[in-house]
C-alpha cells in the first residue's frame, strides 16, 4: 500500500517523505528509481549515531527491534553517497545516552 501511495503522489508531483531504514544501497535504489522515473528530485537524509546509543534508545521503544536485527543492519550498512541521488545530507545525532529516555 505504501509503495502505491508513493507512486500516486509522485505521479501527481506532490512532495513526499519516505521514512525508512534503508541501510543498503539496493534497498534505496528501488525508491530512488521510482523518483527518477517520475523526474522527482530525491534527497537522502542520513541520521548518524553510535551503535551503543541506538541500542540503548531501542530499549526505550514500545516495540523494540531485536538486537540481532540491529547487529545485522550495522554489519550490512552501506553509507549513501552523492552519486546515488540529487543530494545526501548527514546529521550526527547526539552521541550521549539520555538515561531518562530509557525505561529499563
Amino acid at each position: 500500500i505504501a509503495r502505491e501511495r508513493l507512486v500516486d503522489s509522485l505521479r501527481k508531483k506532490k512532495n513526499v517523505v519516505w521514512d525508512a531504514t534503508n541501510t543498503r544501497k539496493d534497498y534505496r535504489k528501488k525508491i530512488l528509481t521510482l523518483c527518477e522515473n517520475y523526474k522527482a528530485k530525491a534527497e537522502i537524509h542520513v541520521l548518524l549515531t553510535t551503535v551503543e546509543v541506538a541500542k540503548n534508545r531501542n530499549k526505550g521503544r514500545e516495540f523494540q527491534v531485536p538486537e540481532t536485527v540491529i547487529n545485522r543492519q550495522v554489519e550490512r550498512f552501506q553509507l549513501p553517497f552523492s552519486y546515488e541521488t540529487h543530494e545526501v545530507f548527514y546529521k550526527k545525532l547526539s552521541l550521549e545516552i539520555d538515561h531518562e529516555e530509557i525505561n529499563v
